[in-house]
């Protein structure tokens, strides 16, 4: 099932089922996104705590174990929140 969602903005917003040939893959993608889902409160706690974003991109690798464009993403989440 696959919803395109359009507006007067450059932007197109696409909504979708995922769906997994196996069990395992289904697995890694929940572990993936609860493990960034919790990157993200973590760089959000520690932004509040006055965390500076240069050691948040230091830590957050050795933390979860993953990669720097994961960390990034987290962090402008994050940040995105307290803005808000």
């Amino acid at each position: 099932m696959l919803t395109e969602k359009t507006s007067n903005s450059n932007f197109v917003t696409v909504e979708c089922l995922l769906a997994f040939d196996t069990d395992e893959d289904k697995k890694k993608v929940l572990d993936l996104m609860r493990k960034f889902s919790s990157m993200v409160r973590f760089a959000y706690k520690r932004l509040l705590d006055k965390t500076e974003e240069k050691d948040l991109r230091k830590l957050l690798p050795i933390r979860y174990d993953m990669n720097a464009r994961y960390s990034h993403a987290a962090i402008v989440l994050a940040q995105q929140t307290l803005d808000a």
